[in-house]
């Protein structure tokens, strides 16, 4: 690992994490990714690459303790991969797809592992990748690169390790507008704020854009389904939630921070009872506890929101380890944008789906299910003319990366179609 300071920002230190020749620096290493040839999509070389990472991840005993790194490593089994192949070369049987080129991934700083879904989706699509992440990376991602680093630095991987570089580097207009210059593809992972800032940023006049930027997401529990499961289904019911709200303290956005429950109020109390008590026995159980700093803010955003809409948190745990829970009539903009993540729920009754319709946004991304029928929300969403919702998953998915994100075929975007004439 070596680090070099560009001569377009020489305030800026670079860490050179992954690349095709560490010692040659920054600036050479990004030349080579830029200029490399491009695969064809779902080339032999990237699906043994990523088989490899998934089998790497999988079997290490270390990696055991980060079950989202272990989750990733399952959704890359080449199994899944293979699926994801056969729906690319339907959907384009009679169409010629070819790689875009360099694509630059902008990683988020609050959900680690996603820059390797995109890093990868885009090298299936046959293009070389430069993706920069912070520079103060947290353990897991420490082991993270430790793992790619060491499965595409074997002889087998050159095609990937020539398409490969991975930076670490703290904000640096210069450092990022010089990347954006030689890249074909900008990918931008994060909140609205960084993404308005980079985009003002000179871009490749050729190259495309994709941002993916704050979004919210609910939970729609059936209100008779919670009362009524056994014991057992309850277990499964919140081994699978606290999955999909905790393993990122929230700030996945496809974690549900908002609490829809479907039924007659004199019926959810019930509900509500039963499945925050369990939840809470649960949280005991795996000892989750937020930092002092997301406490505070936890706290202060609570307090503060309170204040706005005179609506008291419900739990009387609320300033420590607890869950907070907000009785909302209605989901608000003011309350999207407020969620300071880290156990905090909103609760909203509705005794329809129809009812939900006038509080959704097009800032709502996932839609986590439990006891709904897959017939009547597809009836649901049929009809639904507003805007909202990319993605129904059942409870416990909502981590679940798919190559379709935020309403967005990624496969399309990190592809290029050629266009033959049927008559020549």
């Amino acid at each position: 690992m070596t680090s070099e300071k560009p001569h377009s920002a020489a305030a800026s230190e670079i860490r050179i994490l992954i690349a095709p020749e560490p010692a040659v620096g920054f600036e050479a290493n990004l030349s080579a990714v830029a200029e490399a040839a491009g695969l064809p999509p779902f080339s032999a070389a990237a699906e043994a690459f990523i088989a490899d990472v998934s089998r790497t991840i999988l079997r290490s005993p270390a990696m055991r303790q980060f079950p989202e790194l272990m989750a990733m490593a399952h959704a890359l089994r080449p199994a899944q991969i293979a699926a994801l192949k056969s729906a690319f070369e339907s959907s384009n049987r009679d169409r010629i797809r070819r790689a875009v080129g360099m694509a630059f991934h902008i990683a988020p700083s609050n959900v680690d592992s996603i820059f390797v879904y995109s890093w990868f989706l885009a090298l299936l699509g046959g293009n070389a990748n430069l993706i920069r992440l912070s520079s103060r990376l947290g353990e897991q991602v420490d082991r993270l690169i430790a793992v790619l680093g060491e499965v595409v630095g074997k002889p087998n991987h050159e095609d990937v390790r020539r398409r490969t570089l991975v930076v670490g580097y703290e904000r640096d207009d210069a450092v990022t507008a010089e990347i954006s210059k030689r890249c074909a593809i900008r990918v931008l992972w994060g909140g609205d704020a960084t993404i308005e800032h980079v985009r003002a940023l000179p871009l490749n006049p050729h190259a495309r854009e994709i941002a993916f930027a704050d979004r919210f997401s609910l939970a729609l529990f059936d209100t008779a389904t919670v009362l009524n499961a056994s014991d057992s289904d309850l277990r499964k019911l919140i081994d699978a939630f606290f999955n999909d709200a905790f393993w990122f303290d929230q700030n996945a956005c496809s974690s549900p921070r908002q609490i829809v429950w479907l039924g007659e109020p004199e019926t959810v109390a019930q509900a509500q009872e039963r499945f925050w008590t369990a939840l809470g026995s649960k949280l005991a159980e795996t000892g989750w506890q937020l930092e002092p700093a997301a406490m505070m803010a936890r706290m202060t955003a609570v307090q503060s929101f309170a204040a706005r809409n005179e609506t008291p948190p419900v739990s009387g745990d609320w300033a420590a380890r607890g869950i907070v829970r907000i009785a909302l009539p209605r989901l608000t903009e003011d309350a999207r944008r407020s969620h300071p993540g880290g156990g905090v729920f909103y609760e909203t009754v509705v005794p329809t789906l129809e009812a939900l319709d006038d509080m959704l946004g097009p800032r709502d991304q996932t839609l986590c299910v439990y006891g709904v029928a897959r017939d009547t929300l597809r009836k649901w969403l049929k009809n639904r003319t507003g805007a909202g919702i990319d993605r129904v998953v059942p409870v416990g998915h909502a981590l679940d990366f798919s190559s379709v994100w935020d309403g967005q075929d990624l496969m399309d975007v990190f592809t290029r179609e050629v266009a033959l004439e049927q008559e020549l």
